[in-house]
């Protein structure tokens, strides 16, 4: 099992291609092609975060120090555009915000969470095409597993035409496993 003291430190350590693995690994059946695309060394720190941190929430029920901790280093990586770097990234850490924010309350925490979730929506919006995919086929499949049951999500793109976009892809092991997930 995946503790928070084993998350905390590879945190603090740095080893964020590991704390990937080590959550995948803890009930996220992905496939390599998905595994490599979160690990690209552009991203790997933001998705490292992003996962601890729904990870944490998944164990702890709370929001406590560590997961605080790791939530400041994610947000400290959100671009100015609204992104945290790649649309996987970005998907990834959108999750985290929102669980985060489930379990918040309101407490302190949700006008700066609320600050960086306004941006990345809409940085998610932007990067939807007219055809509804957001990125190749593997980002949008990646945004629909990481969000498809977060509502302000559907609200802020084109849900329709995502769903429709997404279902017409041509589907590859990667993208089968991740609809699975979604569904």
């Amino acid at each position: 099992m995946l503790s928070e003291n084993r998350i905390q430190k590879m945190a603090q350590l740095g080893h964020f291609h590991q704390l990937i693995e080590d959550v995948i690994a803890n009930g996220r059946p992905i496939s390599l092609a998905v595994r490599l695309k979160l690990g690209d060394p552009d991203a790997q720190v933001v998705t490292g975060l992003g996962l601890a941190i729904q990870r944490l929430t998944e164990i702890t029920f709370a929001v406590n120090e560590t997961t605080q901790w790791i939530l400041q280093k994610l947000l400290a990586r959100q671009n100015n555009d609204g992104s945290f770097g790649s649309i996987a990234a970005t998907a990834i850490a959108l999750r985290a915000l929102f669980a985060v924010r489930k379990q918040c309350g309101s407490t302190n925490l949700r006008p700066e969470l609320d600050a960086a979730i306004g941006p990345a929506l809409n940085r998610l919006l932007n990067w939807q095409d007219e055809q509804g995919t957001i990125g190749d086929s593997l980002d949008s499949s990646i945004c629909r597993w990481q969000l498809s049951d977060c509502i302000p999500f559907r609200k802020s793109i084109r849900w329709h035409d995502f769903v429709n976009a997404v279902d017409e892809l041509q589907v590859t092991p990667a993208t089968a496993a991740l609809r699975e997930l979604a569904a």
